[in-house]
């Protein structure tokens, strides 16, 4: 059995109100084999009605090599993802996605990177 850290990924629209069914995948940059255990190189969870995705991660700085986790948040209905590249995460038991990143990630522009959909604005992940 390999160590996990819990990370939570909440996921909001400009006024706060939750996003459901947002694709959250976290891959990670290179296959690794940890004490004798291939580590599951891209989970994937879909938020709750609360925007909620909670994700069992292998903490990538127990490795051997350097890995990188890629954080990919898909909204329902679009083809084009938005990335968080480069993230750590800590041998700790939990942790927020907004602690990986260093705060709320404001995005902009979502007209177009939501794939044509009809919402658009800023989005929050946290």
């Amino acid at each position: 059995m390999i160590p996990t850290c819990t990370v939570t990924a909440t996921v909001a629209d400009p006024s706060g109100g939750s996003l459901a069914g947002v694709k959250v995948t976290a891959r990670l940059s290179s296959p690794v084999v940890y004490q004798g255990v291939i580590v599951p190189n891209a989970p994937s969870k879909t938020t709750n009605q609360q925007g909620q995705a909670v994700l069992q991660l292998w903490p990538n700085v127990l490795g051997p090599t350097s890995t990188t986790y890629t954080f990919e948040l898909l909204l329902p209905g679009s083809t084009v993802p938005l990335y968080f590249y480069d993230v750590t995460v800590p041998n700790v038991s939990a942790v927020t996605l907004e602690e990986l990143l260093g705060g709320s990630v404001p995005v902009t522009n979502l007209g177009y990177w939501s794939g044509g959909a009809s919402w658009s604005g800023s989005l929050h992940w946290s």
